[in-house]
């Protein structure tokens, strides 16, 4: 009956070492998330930022710059005044950026898609100042993209909405529209009015 007993507790004892090794110390290695609602990414101040560089990992590029006079130029893949709105929105969105969840502790890099990043945007401000943003995948939700800002050691959650519209403009640059001409109104010519012929007078 002892040895029994003796059985039984070293079955139960066996079994909770193997639980804390399998599942409670995996636990203690993974990431940490830190806990709050959303937080500013970085402090850049959107109307200090006078250079935008994209680069995504197939070799696409986009590179944007603010002339003296305020207006957005596209100086690569081509030269091209660009469409100041589409450009001032893409700015505003990449300026405030919020971080919604943020991971530390040990992280293997590719696992976020961020050992080789799909996306690296630096942005330059007027005092000389560089930004750099790395970007990798999207959660699995599809809601969120993974990035890096300033290498920080942090992997920071950030709303793919705005990484997907800069994206987008990789692929199409922003050109300027090209106005539409007015087009030219012709007068209608007024109708010529009919004389009557006047009576001769009989002699």
């Amino acid at each position: 009956m002892r040895l029994r007993n003796t059985l039984i507790l070293f079955v139960i004892l066996l079994a909770l070492a193997a639980y804390v090794f399998l599942v409670e110390v995996p636990k203690s290695k993974q990431p940490s998330p830190e806990q709050g609602g959303a937080a500013p990414l970085w402090e850049v101040p959107q109307d200090q930022v006078v250079r935008l560089e994209a680069a995504k990992s197939d070799g696409q590029a986009l590179v944007l710059e603010r002339a003296e006079d305020q207006t957005w130029w596209i100086r690569a893949p081509f030269v091209y005044e660009a469409d100041g709105s589409r450009v001032g929105g893409v700015v505003s969105d990449l300026s405030s950026l919020r971080s919604t969840r943020a991971l530390s502790g040990t992280l293997n890099l590719s696992d976020y898609g961020l050992a080789a990043p799909t996306l690296t945007v630096t942005l330059t401000l007027a005092s000389g100042e560089h930004h750099t943003l790395r970007v990798g995948d999207q959660n699995p939700t599809g809601t969120y993209r993974y990035a890096i800002a300033d290498d920080r050691p942090e992997v920071h959650l950030v709303y793919a909405w705005s990484i997907n519209t800069l994206e987008q403009m990789i692929a199409e640059p922003p050109r300027k529209p090209t106005p539409t001409p007015t087009p030219t109104v012709t007068p209608t010519p007024s109708a010529t009015p009919i004389v009557s012929a006047t009576p001769t007078p009989a002699p």
